[in-house]
Parts: C-alpha cells; structure tokens; sequence
C-alpha cells in the first residue's frame, strides 16, 4: 500500500514502492486525498501484475527493458547505418 501524508494545507504526497518492480519509490502529489488513493490502488494492482506505466518508465530514470536501453544507446551515441540497422530490429 502507498503511503501518505499531507504536504500542506492543500496537497497530499503519496509514495509508491515496489522492489524489483520500480527502480525508485515513486512520489505522486494529488489535491484530494480520494483522488490519490484511488489512482494509487489502480497503479498498484498494474504493479502487482509486474505492469510498469510508460509514463512511470522514463521518469525513474533507469533502463526498464531492451527497447529503452537501445533508445538511450542511439540518443547518446552516434551509429553507423549497419550499427542502427543492426538496432532496428
């Protein structure tokens, strides 16, 4: 279960942390501490079922499969047309 607590007067953080699942615990702001809750019990059932969000992929900062480590390898390094299409497939 995520945990929660009140930022401030008007927000609510809630932390989500899944081992092996997530590189990082994930930290999500809502207004309405409902809305949170509800939105946190749905990710978590995807993250039981070891489903991460594409959203949640890129914001952790880490390689989650194949295709992002390949991603990362043609934005950070220049390839030869035999080395990207080696990479295309």
């Amino acid at each position: 279960m995520a945990t929660k607590r009140q930022r401030n007067s008007e927000s609510w953080e809630f932390v989500v942390r899944r081992r092996g699942v997530l590189p990082k615990p994930l930290y999500l702001t809502f207004k309405d501490p409902a809305e949170g809750e509800a939105y946190c019990k749905r990710l978590e059932a995807l993250l039981d079922r070891r489903i991460v969000p594409d959203e949640f992929k890129r914001q952790a900062g880490g390689i989650v499969d194949l295709s992002d480590a390949i991603d990362q390898c043609r934005d950070k390094v220049a390839l030869s047309r035999s080395g990207d299409r080696l990479l295309a497939q």
